[in-house]
């Protein structure tokens, strides 16, 4: 495209969108345009279309309008997301930023950290929009990478389409999943180990992969799918792909010989425990019903660079998870979900196995004993979903209005759906409340510990609300170890490096919840420091008027 009409396009996009935009005006949450030059980007299974893009965000604590300037402009290539989903009325989508010459384009969106490839995320069955948040947040916490996520509110050639959730695709990158560059070159020694991601998935168009060589947990088909992610496997020489294929076939193999526990031959020679654990929690803990199954992601650096094994992770799609599903025990908070399956793509049996094995129920055991503490406790887990709820609560108005599914049965909530979005919160707060009541009581495993531990001092710090206008609550952990009382320091700074507030207290082993004063400090941008023993965790929060 040639530069002048390159801006001239532009200038006729810009003026458009907003002359269009006409019954929806401002936000507090930023707003994307898009212009599709009369394609259907709509359809089921569409082809890439290349579309126009203008993204408004004026950022935290500030309102954002369609006539305001845009923060970003430029185009994209855009195609449907999902497989069931597309098929829904709302579409999601999968987005590459590019530029005039149609390459792709690292960017910045709404704050995220620069790259090409998103997806809008349309969350048309999860009339909260916050299980992916949720999901996400308990993964980074508890210690691996997640996909960020940005919510906003999409308008295209003018048609208001309500909230949208911008989402990382899940791919190698330094600020992604921070693996080794496996290049085509990369055949031999260590650069062929790694780095690679694959998922347990249905093969798509364009997807290529492997069989396992043993049956699922139900037995009644020829094995899970995987699919190689990355590299991507027209870019794969044959040796790539037998050796990432060739070490799950070890993997399974072991887990099916006699010796499949043994410490040193076992499968903790192929897997990264901890990684399983955390992953069977947050899908036990969720009742995701693709779980285990359908997206389900693993990763294995280069061995000079990582552990040599396989990880579990990310996770990803948690739409129909936590009380949003109604077939596979998806709304019954007191089973499990590792052993079921439903139609095609069932579990696989190994998950079944491990949970047979005492030392991995024990890591299971003590890992889920500490999250209850931080990540997993009802007071820390309540308080992230009401900050998002009151966030949210403005835009989901207008969501709804746009699509008045709400009070009516989406495929495949469960029934009676909720009348409106304040009892869609109070029910998925039910549920979680339900969940970890019954986890409690039939955790798997013993956690044995011997009194000497000297465990971290600080997890799970929150604040909330943020942005805030009165006082702040402030949500922590203290692991005072094996010396007693811990030493809590609380500090407030403002822009100009001024101390406004500076707090010590001596605090037993556990979770608390502080209040913190701010109702006076003027508006702007504080950082917010908390100190226990030697451990510090800084938050930068804002004050608004």
């Amino acid at each position: 495209m040639k530069p002048n009409l390159y801006a001239i396009t532009f200038i006729c996009i810009y003026f458009y969108l907003r002359s269009t935009a006409q019954n929806f005006t401002d936000s507090n949450l930023p707003i994307i345009l898009f212009s599709t030059s009369g394609h259907n980007i709509d359809a089921e299974y569409s082809p890439t279309y290349i579309i126009w893009m203008g993204v408004i965000d004026n950022g935290i604590g500030q309102r954002n309008h369609v006539n305001d300037p845009f923060k970003y402009t430029g185009l994209i290539k855009i195609h449907t997301h999902g497989n069931s989903t597309m098929w829904l009325p709302k579409k999601a989508w999968n987005v590459t930023t590019i530029n005039p010459a149609h390459d792709n384009l690292d960017t910045t969106l709404l704050g995220l950290p620069s790259e090409h490839d998103w997806v809008f995320k349309a969350s048309y069955q999860d009339k909260t929009f916050l299980r992916d948040e949720v999901s996400f947040k308990i993964f980074k916490e508890m210690g691996h990478y997640a996909s960020r996520i940005h919510y906003f509110e999409l308008v295209v050639d003018g048609d208001y389409r309500g909230v949208y959730q911008l989402e990382e695709k899940i791919k190698h990158d330094k600020n992604r999943v921070n693996i080794a560059k496996l290049k085509p070159t990369d055949i031999s020694g260590d650069d062929l180990t790694g780095g690679y991601i694959v998922s347990i998935d249905r093969l798509k168009p364009g997807d290529q992969g492997w069989t396992s060589l043993y049956p699922s947990n139900t037995a009644q088909d020829s094995g899970n799918t995987y699919v190689y992610d990355y590299p991507k496997p027209d870019s794969m020489p044959q040796v790539q792909k037998d050796y990432i294929h060739h070490l799950f076939d070890k993997f399974e193999t072991v887990m099916q010989g006699s010796n499949w526990n043994n410490p040193d031959s076992g499968y903790a020679k192929y897997i990264n425990i901890e990684s399983f654990v955390d992953k069977f929690l947050i899908e036990e803990l969720s009742r995701n019903t693709d779980g285990y199954r359908l997206k389900d992601f693993f990763y294995k650096n280069k061995d000079s660079k990582g552990d040599g094994r396989i990880h579990a992770g990310p996770v990803w799609d948690y739409d129909i998870a936590w009380d949003n599903c109604s077939y596979s025990g998806g709304a019954n908070p007191y089973w499990w979900q590792y052993p079921l399956g439903y139609q095609q793509n069932f579990i696989p049996f190994w998950w079944r196995k491990l949970l047979t094995d005492d030392n991995f129920k024990n890591a299971i055991k003590c890992r889920y004993q500490l999250l209850r503490l931080t990540t997993l406790s009802k007071t820390y887990l309540y308080a992230n979903i009401d900050s998002f709820a009151v966030y949210l609560n403005e835009s989901q108005q207008r969501n709804f209005q746009r699509w008045p599914i709400m009070g009516q049965p989406v495929y495949p909530n469960p029934t009676p759906p909720s009348p409106d979005y304040t009892s869609e919160i109070g029910r998925l707060k039910w549920w979680i409340s339900e969940r970890l009541n019954w986890l409690d009581a039939y955790m798997p495993g013993t956690c044995i510990t011997t009194g000497t531990e000297d465990p971290a001092p600080l997890a799970a710090v929150e604040v909330y609300p943020n942005p805030f206008a009165q006082d702040i609550r402030l949500f922590y952990s203290v692991y005072p170890g094996s010396s007693g009382k811990a030493k809590v320091n609380v500090e407030l700074v403002n822009m100009v490096g001024e101390v406004v507030l500076d707090q010590t207290d001596e605090k037993d082993h556990g979770r608390y919840e502080e209040d913190i004063p701010a109702v006076r400090l003027p508006a702007g941008v504080y950082t917010l420091k908390l100190t226990v023993d030697h451990a510090s965790v800084t938050k930068k929060i804002i004050k608004v008027d």
